[in-house]
């Protein structure tokens, strides 16, 4: 391991968490900054918001790959989220491997995998949502491992046809695991044939004290979603967070097989970018079938 990489090294395996460290397996999310706790739909309720499951009508499996830096880790994984089978309550599960490359600043394994649950309290108007997690992590020559049990909550209002509120909480079972920390916030969203526009706004407790605990800190995210020739969405987001005092530029694009949400197939790819951490990227590519 070079010097560089022994320098990074202790940073990385406790690394609290960066931007990186909490990216969501799903282009989508990754290309709208995180913003679609306000919009949440298909896989990526499965991911911001599980309310959102029971919104549409929609069976889709996902299968995405991702590529952090500058851990030099690789998440391959699956997702399905069904509305169809059970038109009462929508059920999504998900799972993601990650491992880092030979010779990586850090020695990783980790296994995420998710099952969440969505209720449409009324049609059409307000939803409701759980999920279950369990984190894994495998850090050989450290004493970070990590095997966890926790639980997502969220709800949906929609109060005009285009508007819609969302809240969640993410991690709400405390862990010990620092890349899963606990979040509470939600998001306001507009949406429309050709755009979709959404702000979200959320506490997360992983700034450290001076006593050696973590405090609320304020994580705020935006992101534009636009559908060119009802076939190619194109997405941008930015997201800036007091937990880890950085500020996050994402992008994204896709294209669809046919213009409903609910029928063909979809490609995507994401990016996110920090503006502070130099090195620090992900990319996400994934491919989505709508069934």
């Amino acid at each position: 391991m070079s010097t560089p990489r022994l320098a990074l090294a202790p940073l990385l395996a406790l690394m609290p968490l960066s931007a990186a460290a909490q990216t969501p397996l799903d282009p989508r999310t990754v290309g709208l900054a995180g913003a679609v706790r306000g919009d949440p739909v298909a896989n990526s309720a499965l991911f911001a918001n599980p309310a959102g499951m029971a919104r549409t009508y929609v069976y889709s499996a996902q299968a995405a790959y991702q590529r952090q830096g500058p851990a030099d880790t690789n998440t391959f994984g699956a997702s399905i989220v069904d509305s169809k089978t059970q038109r009462s309550l929508a059920m999504g599960v998900g799972y993601a491997y990650t491992f880092a490359d030979a010779g990586a600043p850090v020695d990783l394994d980790s296994h995420d995998a998710r099952l969440a649950f969505g209720h449409a309290l009324i049609p059409n108007q307000a939803f409701l949502g759980m999920g279950l997690r369990y984190l894994r992590f495998d850090r050989p020559g450290s004493a970070t491992d990590a095997s966890e049990f926790t639980m997502d909550a969220g709800a949906v209002v929609s109060v005009a046809p285009t508007i819609h509120l969302g809240v969640n909480g993410e991690n709400l079972l405390k862990t010990d695991e620092p890349s899963a920390p606990r979040r509470v916030g939600g998001g306001i969203a507009y949406t429309s044939d050709f755009v979709v526009v959404d702000v979200d706004a959320f506490a997360e407790w992983s700034k450290p004290t001076a006593s050696g605990g973590v405090e609320a800190a304020p994580v705020v995210s935006a992101g534009l979603e636009l559908f060119l020739a009802q076939a190619i969405p194109l997405r941008l987001g930015v997201e800036h967070s007091r937990a880890v005092d950085e500020t996050t530029l994402t992008g994204g694009l896709g294209f669809s097989t046919a213009s409903e949400a609910s029928t063909g197939s979809q490609v995507n790819v994401a990016f996110r970018k920090s503006l502070d951490v130099d090195p620090a990227f992900a990319f996400v590519a994934g491919f989505t079938l709508f069934l």
